[in-house]
């Protein structure tokens, strides 16, 4: 305790060290933290994806980057990729119960599937649900099912309501599921429907 008072009257006779030295304590735990926060999410919780380091995310300010029939002749000439997608991000009025506003993708089936973690009920998006005339469809996230269907597996083949449309729910994305989009880093899409 003797050496404890002396270190703090001493720290009260020369406030000008007690600055520095407060200032070069807190810039240490603050560069600490930073750099360990690089590291955890860089190498030891890398993205949870089969394969992540071949996935690529292209994207640019204004929207989007090609037109509908220039993805398909793309996709239809693709030699290079296993998978290739579109997505656009967006806010969209959720008419359950109750309207709320949910963050949510419009993708093409590529986008799910190159990621490889597959639905923990129902299925992906499919080429199919992306023609003119196919039938409305979406996959929720674990999150939106839990608060909107009480995880009752029967929300599968059930109706909700898009920007007052109607979609079929036809997958349930897994809990630990995040999508990696850069603009939405700390909000996961609650759901998934097809571009068109």
């Amino acid at each position: 305790m003797r050496d404890l008072r002396f270190a703090l009257r001493q720290l009260r006779k020369n406030p000008g060290f007690t600055a520095l030295a407060i200032l070069t304590l807190a810039l240490g735990i603050g560069v600490s933290t930073v750099l360990f926060g690089v590291i955890k999410a860089l190498v030891l919780n890398p993205f949870p994806f089969l394969g992540a380091e071949r996935i690529v995310y292209v994207w640019n300010q204004i929207g989007w980057p090609l037109s509908a029939p220039d993805f398909k002749d793309i996709r239809e000439q693709n030699t290079s990729f296993a998978e290739l997608g579109v997505l656009r991000e967006d806010r969209f009025n959720l008419g359950l119960e109750s309207a709320e506003s949910v963050y949510g993708l419009g993708c093409s089936s590529g986008v799910l599937r190159s990621l490889g973690v597959p639905p923990f009920l129902g299925r992906w998006l499919e080429e199919r649900d992306e023609q003119p005339g196919a039938a409305p469809v979406v996959v929720i996230s674990q999150a939106l099912w839990r608060r909107c269907f009480n995880r009752q597996p029967s929300a599968l083949g059930r109706s909700i309501r898009l920007n007052g449309h109607e979609a079929t729910v036809v997958g349930i994305m897994p809990t630990a599921f995040e999508f990696p989009t850069p603009t939405a880093a700390s909000t996961c899409p609650s759901c998934f429907f097809p571009c068109p």
